[in-house]
């Protein structure tokens, strides 16, 4: 079924399809809405979402590169993002690296060929720093940060800092946990 045909049946424009499909059909009147709503339904008509990704040159997918998805850190940050992408319409393409690098290459080669719209990556070692130099695609590092040329957004923790803060935080506690106050 093609929206050609389904413009036939409801005796109506390629374009008047398109644009009810499309949801920007505030022109149309309701009575051809519907009539146009009604045969898509009956019809089971799926929109071709490649063709509509090289019209509009996005594919409304981002691709997510983790070294171990069984890692409960890495799936809840990939959930988190599969969250966040679902919310704007978005779809995920979840990729398991195993640590490689090579199979990161991999990967970014695959998800730059599928058109994603963004990669979030968490590299396996800083040596990777060339390839994403050579990746068009927009690109978020996570966890570990890696040298690049390339303008990428990172996520990551300083696990040090962050430990001298606990520790800092934790030593307070105590001290007024045991504190006397002598009046006289």
């Amino acid at each position: 079924m093609t929206i050609k045909r389904i413009a036939e049946l409801a005796n109506v424009s390629s374009a008047t399809v398109s644009k009810i499909i499309n949801g920007k059909d505030k022109h149309i009147s309701e009575a051809t809405r519907q009539k146009v709503l009604a045969i898509i339904e009956r019809e089971g008509y799926i929109p071709n979402g490649i063709a509509k990704s090289l019209k509009m040159k996005r594919t409304k997918t981002i691709g997510i590169i983790m070294p171990d998805v069984m890692n409960l850190f890495f799936s809840e940050v990939a959930r988190g993002a599969e969250d966040a992408a679902e919310r704007e319409g978005y779809s995920v393409i979840l990729c398991n690296s195993d640590n490689k690098q090579s199979k990161e290459e991999r990967y970014i080669q695959i998800l730059q060929e599928k058109m994603v719209d963004g990669i979030i990556l968490t590299a396996s070692e800083s040596s990777i720093s060339k390839s994403l130099d050579r990746c068009n695609t927009p690109m978020v590092l996570v966890d570990r940060d890696i040298a690049s040329d390339k303008k990428v957004g990172r996520i990551v923790v300083d696990n040090e800092e962050g430990a001298y803060n606990a520790t800092n935080f934790l030593i307070k506690k105590r001290m007024q946990k045991h504190r006397f106050y002598i009046c006289g």
